[in-house]
């Protein structure tokens, strides 16, 4: 009998949400970070990308969320660590729930249970890294505007003439 993990995973969603929640909050609790706000409501919305991309077919990478999910609960570069603990959390919380509560997947052969697992596995790994990916596009884009400016609109350091010491180029 073949089973749909997704959809046997799904049907228990609330418990394994509840779970990651637990689980998130004490690893920042491990690491010193309780005072860090928490908007809960990201784990469903992270819950179901991790079943999509276990679902889909194609190889499709999510865009990252504009600003990054991660961007308001720490300032960089402390918001990449609450990152991978986030979805880290949820990995092996899904792991667990799948190895303890899942009898269809206790079935399943080992090379089976392996591939899940891997498939897993790289599922986080793509969220992790579009959320870190945002998180940099978002730590930089106060540089990227300023350098912007002076590059698009007339660059007046050109125009300036260096008075302490340092080497002048003409143009």
């Amino acid at each position: 009998m073949e089973t749909h993990l997704p959809a046997e995973i799904r049907l228990h969603r609330v418990a394994i949400l509840g779970e990651w929640r637990d689980r998130f909050a004490a690893s920042l609790e491990e690491s010193g970070l309780t005072d860090i706000k928490v908007p809960f409501d990201l784990l469903p919305v992270l819950f179901e990308e991790i079943l999509e991309l276990l679902e889909g077919g194609d190889d499709r990478i999510p865009c990252h969320h504009p600003p990054p999910i991660v961007g308001a609960l720490a300032e960089f570069p402390a918001n990449i660590s609450v990152c991978l603990k986030l979805l880290n959390a949820g990995e092996a919380t899904l792991k667990a729930f799948l190895l303890g509560r899942i009898e269809a997947f206790g079935i399943k052969s080992e090379f089976d249970r392996e591939c899940f697992m891997w498939d897993l596995n790289k599922a986080t790994h793509i969220l992790i890294h579009r959320e870190i990916q945002g998180i940099c596009e978002q730590s930089l884009r106060p540089i990227a505007e300023i350098r912007g400016r002076i590059e698009g609109h007339g660059d007046i350091r050109r125009q300036e003439i260096p008075t302490d010491g340092a080497m002048n180029f003409q143009t």
